[in-house]
């Protein structure tokens, strides 16, 4: 598990670059894809047991780098997988 963590915390933190600095240059719609949001709702599906760490570090790495305050992102992601995991 520690090796998936260290693994997995400089692809959030790239993704969390990526869509914040790249990607809103290609809004469709006025709207930018949530790369983060996506990534963890596939882990949730395919990597049950990883899904709430992945949801807890990508939320940190979105709440860095958002105007909202610290834990909206990690709260919403979380809830999302505790959602997924009980339908699922």
């Amino acid at each position: 598990m520690p090796v998936k963590i260290l693994i997995s915390a400089p692809i959030f933190y790239f993704l969390t670059l990526l869509q914040g600095s790249f990607l809103p240059h290609f809004a469709i719609f006025g709207y930018t894809p949530n790369v983060i949001f996506i990534l963890i709702i596939l882990s949730a599906f395919f990597l049950p047991s990883f899904s709430l760490i992945s949801a807890i570090l990508g939320g940190i790495f979105l709440d860095i780098f958002s105007a909202h305050f610290f834990g909206f992102n990690v709260l919403i992601l979380a809830g999302m997988v505790f959602f997924i995991e009980s339908i699922f």
